[in-house]
């Protein structure tokens, strides 16, 4: 939530991720609420494509960004174009609008 100055206020991000993957069975969704998240800078851009191949090659079915900035929206956008996520991508202003598309 807010600002990431840089990836290393989170370093331990990456590492946490694994024991949560390895619970997950293909065809998983996921919902990510970054109404709160202002436009990160690159090393952290970096650090959320690396999650983001991680989340695909555990079989993610469906992955819904609730946004409320068009700017956060759009690195978001290029993040997951980035990582190959943008297959299973969709953004939405509500999180209400977001659980209905993920429980279709």
């Amino acid at each position: 939530m807010g600002f990431w100055e840089n990836a290393g206020v989170v370093p331990n991000f990456f590492t946490d991720v694994d024991p949560a993957l390895e619970k997950l069975k293909p065809g998983f969704t996921n919902l990510v609420d970054v109404t709160g998240l202002k436009t990160p800078p690159r090393d952290v851009r970096d650090l959320f494509e690396k999650i983001q191949k991680k989340l695909m090659s555990r079989g993610m079915a469906k992955n819904a960004e609730v946004v409320s900035s068009a700017f956060v929206e759009v690195n978001l956008e290029d993040v997951a174009s980035q990582s190959g996520m943008s297959t299973v991508l969709r953004q939405f202003k509500s999180m209400s609008e977001a659980l209905s598309w993920l429980n279709e």
